[in-house]
């Protein structure tokens, strides 16, 4: 199942490249202008500038002049028949290796075929490749199942086909059970296994290609949509009829010749999580950009790591090129704490109620992510109705595995198994670092390792410019002056407070004149209160303070001689890279996710006391130590940075978008 990796891995799919077959493949061209033939000279000079073609073939009707003779080139042709057959069965007795059939006035660009004739090329199983266009019945875009009369706003066949080709890896065929549209690739190898077009004339071009793909796809040709091209179908040039496949009359006919038709047709065209409507969404993203809404029922007032992710990544991502908007679900949009009032000031980011999750005002969205753990249980049903994909972050494994932060075992129990139940609903997984991704797999958890994505935090939210003010409770003690060594954290006794306490006691023991500032929230159950009280209780150069406001964390990172930080329990840890910011250097053991991070240099290897004590006067008493520390911290600031966050999260945002939801 794992390890799970941090970007997304492609396997090989029908129509990949075939390294043995280099040469690439000569297209003949068949535009099947029966109607109005005088305006599809577009289509014509379109279709002769297409790279690889080998010929053109207009072929108008009979008692149809000839207006494009002028327009003739050495690779084109004007030709009367009517019979779209025999005109195709010509073009194959020629000795073409694939036909594209154009059935209405569309425009093309240069490199439209550049996928599609590769694949046809590459896989002889495929016996025709249908394109995106803003006419083409259950392929349409971007209106699906809807044709239009020109494509989205501000686009054309070129931008949208760049577009939609941008930040390939690996482009693949989509299956379809019957082609569609004004232009179709098909292959000679269909043609000469399922036999020629159908003969009948009077049969409507759309429905013998339709026909032609049901009857191929029965002796085990497939039938293809290549999503990286778009193809314009004007209807200002010869006028538009809805597709044959809505027909009622063509759709019994094909019923007849085909008893599996319409069935999968109809099930593609209607099911948002079909393997057509994944395509669709994920061709819709490129244009559009990403629709999220993030889960943010925790920003109360208190800001702790929880709350300080929440925000900057939902900062971070409205300021992504490929996001539309983010809706951000907060416990009261009409009272944000004031550390996330700039969420009101961002554009592209909405706030609405989080409603105990049900997220009552919440628009259709493509991603609902909760960026916390996965501890509470999830409205399914809900999330399901107004998101595509709901991706999870797990920060890390602390309370799955350790009981004592629990009142008894059936408490932890209902954890631990309401855990497990998200991650295995859940479409995504991003753990913050490698280290919760290696306890993910130890776990077990219950989740495709495809599905799983390492997105670290961003650690650039704070800098020295940061508005600070003293906490009141250093002023009345006479503090506020004095040189302090801070630890910062709850007191989860996986911080190791007390430890930090036994490191200050240790320099003060040596004559050192140095007071302790103690800065976090209380928790209700497994702590080391009792541990620090003892140890504290004969120094008044103590100060304990409950969790602090965003202004004092601040400026007790600036002023701090030294930041303590005996945490052995972490799935990222913060708080070294909010010291660093502050330009104050940070001590602790060089374990998990702050060894992937920071590396071990000049670090200690365990929690040995004398260790720690020998560290801390380095780092109090040697400049270029201090520096070294901070710097070491500073150069992860770009990897790291929210705006890097926000790079990887969208790439694996568009990967979970390809996977269907679970």
């Amino acid at each position: 199942m794992f390890p799970a990796h941090e970007s997304n891995q492609h396997s090989e799919k029908p129509g990949g490249t075939d390294p043995e077959k280099a040469s690439q493949p000569q297209v003949s061209v068949l535009i099947w202008a029966h109607r109005q033939p005088d305006r599809w000279l577009e289509t014509f000079q379109s279709a002769c500038a297409l790279d690889n073609v080998k010929t053109v073939d207009f072929v108008v009707h009979p008692d149809d002049s000839s207006p494009l003779k002028k327009f003739v080139n050495d690779k084109s042709s004007i030709s009367k028949s009517t019979s779209l057959s025999e005109s195709c069965k010509k073009i194959i007795d020629e000795g073409a290796e694939q036909v594209l059939v154009i059935i209405w006035p569309v425009v093309l660009t240069k490199d439209a075929l550049r996928y599609a004739s590769e694949w046809l090329w590459n896989d002889p199983r495929i016996g025709t490749v249908s394109f995106l266009s803003n006419a083409a019945g259950y392929l349409s875009f971007p209106y699906r199942n809807t044709e239009h009369p020109v494509g989205p706003n501000g686009q054309n066949e070129v931008t949208l086909t760049k577009l939609f080709r941008s930040k390939l890896s690996n482009p693949s065929p989509v299956p379809i059970p019957v082609c569609e549209g004004a232009a179709v690739l098909i292959s000679r190898s269909a043609l000469v296994v399922s036999g020629d077009l159908s003969h009948d004339s009077s049969h409507h071009p759309q429905f013998v290609l339709a026909e032609f793909s049901l009857r191929a796809s029965k002796r085990g040709f497939n039938n293809f949509l290549d999503t990286t091209t778009f193809v314009n179908r004007p209807w200002d040039l010869i006028g538009h009829e809805p597709t044959i496949l809505s027909n009622p009359d063509a759709r019994h006919a094909l019923y007849m010749k085909h008893h599996f038709f319409p069935g999968l047709h109809d099930y593609e065209r209607n099911v948002h999580n079909s393997v057509l409507g994944v395509a669709l969404d994920n061709a819709r993203i490129k244009q559009n950009g990403l629709r999220i809404l993030v889960d943010a029922s925790e920003l109360g007032p208190q800001q702790m790591g929880t709350q300080v992710v929440t925000l900057s990544m939902s900062l971070a991502l409205a300021q992504h090129e490929s996001v539309q908007s983010v809706i951000v679900a907060v416990p009261d949009p009409q009272n944000l704490p004031v550390y996330a009032e700039a969420l009101r000031m961002t554009e592209k980011v909405s706030v609405i109620a989080s409603d105990n999750l049900n997220f009552s005002n919440a628009p259709h969205v493509d991603i609902i992510h909760r960026p916390y753990q996965p501890s509470r249980q999830i409205p399914w049903d809900r999330w399901r109705q107004i998101s595509k994909r709901i991706v999870i972050t797990i920060q890390d494994v602390i309370g799955y595995r350790n009981g004592s932060y629990f009142r008894n075992w059936e408490d932890w129990h209902s954890y631990r198994w309401t855990f497990r139940d998200q991650i295995e609903k859940t479409d995504g997984i991003f753990c913050i670092s490698r280290d919760v991704t290696e306890a993910v797999r130890q776990e077990r958890l219950p989740i495709d390792s495809s599905r799983v994505f390492v997105v670290p935090n961003g650690v650039d939210h704070l800098s020295t410019n940061s508005v600070t003010e003293i906490p009141g409770e250093l002023i009345d003690r006479g503090l506020a002056s004095a040189p302090f060594i801070l630890i910062l954290g709850t007191t989860y006794a996986h911080k190791n407070r007390d430890l930090g306490v036994r490191v200050w006691q240790k320099l003060v023991s040596k004559g050192r004149r140095i007071s302790l500032v103690m800065a976090g929230a209380n928790v209700p159950f497994g702590t080391n209160r009792l541990e620090e009280a003892i140890a504290v209780s004969d120094h008044r150069d103590v100060v304990v303070l409950p969790d602090v406001k965003e202004k004092e964390r601040n400026w007790l990172l600036q002023q701090a001689s030294l930041v303590l930080y005996p945490t052995s329990a972490e799935g990222f840890g913060l708080v070294p890279f909010e010291a660093a910011q502050m330009n104050c250097p940070c001590l602790h053991v060089s374990f998990g996710p702050l060894k992937e991070f920071l590396g071990n240099s000049n670090l200690p290897g365990s929690y040995d006391l004398d260790e720690l004590a020998a560290a801390a006067e380095r780092l109090l008493d040697d400049g270029a130590a201090r520096r070294q520390n901070i710097a070491r911290v500073m150069a992860t600031k770009d990897k790291l940075s929210w705006k890097a966050h926000a790079d990887t999260a969208v790439e694996a945002y568009l990967s979970i978008m390809e996977n269907n939801a679970r």
